[in-house]
């Protein structure tokens, strides 16, 4: 298969990780001793898809094209899977350490900024809230996926249908498209 070069090709793949993602938090039951390694995999495929928004967002400023709304659009929303994406990873990662420091019995911080020492089932619930936020962070980011990369290319499609040849040496075939259109009658 060939590397993806277009910014739809990447946002296509993105959408189909998001799935893949999605998936496998759905089945992530934060509830043995092997917790902190299933959610530390997790956050590594989490941060795998803020660095793919990021790629998309390069691969875009590459693209020589009109900023018009609707690719201003695109980039906003890429921009956000990023974000979205970076801070999901933060609240796994934060899991781990919250489970982490609760079998070594250190203390954590609880809301109240007060220094708490949890029971293990406690911090296995924790972490199981931790799961349940990321992935309603991040269910509908295979579908804003597929809608932005439809935008881009329905944008791309627009702006290029409009646009005239732009060759200054070969001025007959500008004149034959810019000119009306005689019909027989």
């Amino acid at each position: 298969m060939n590397s993806p070069t277009a910014p739809a090709e990447h946002l296509l793949l993105l959408a189909s990780d998001f799935t893949r993602h999605n998936d496998a938090l759905t089945r992530t039951r934060p509830t043995g001793s092997n917790t902190a390694t299933d959610l530390t995999h997790q956050a590594a495929f989490t941060q795998h898809l803020a660095d793919s928004a990021l790629h998309i967002v390069d691969i875009l400023n590459a693209e020589p094209m009109y900023h018009s709304p609707a690719i201003r659009a695109v980039y906003a929303r890429v921009r956000q899977f990023a974000h979205l994406t970076a801070d999901a990873t933060d609240l796994l990662l934060g899991a781990v350490a919250l489970l982490d420091d609760t079998h070594a019995g250190i203390p954590v911080q609880d809301e109240g900024r007060l220094l708490t020492r949890l029971t293990y089932q406690q911090a296995l619930d924790e972490a199981g809230s931790r799961v349940t936020l990321v992935r309603d962070l991040i269910v509908l980011g295979a579908q804003d996926a597929l809608t932005t990369a439809k935008l881009f290319v329905t944008e791309r499609r627009r702006r290029g249908m409009h646009r005239l040849p732009s060759r200054p040496h070969c001025p007959p075939l500008r004149a034959q498209c810019c000119a009306p259109s005689r019909r027989a009658r």
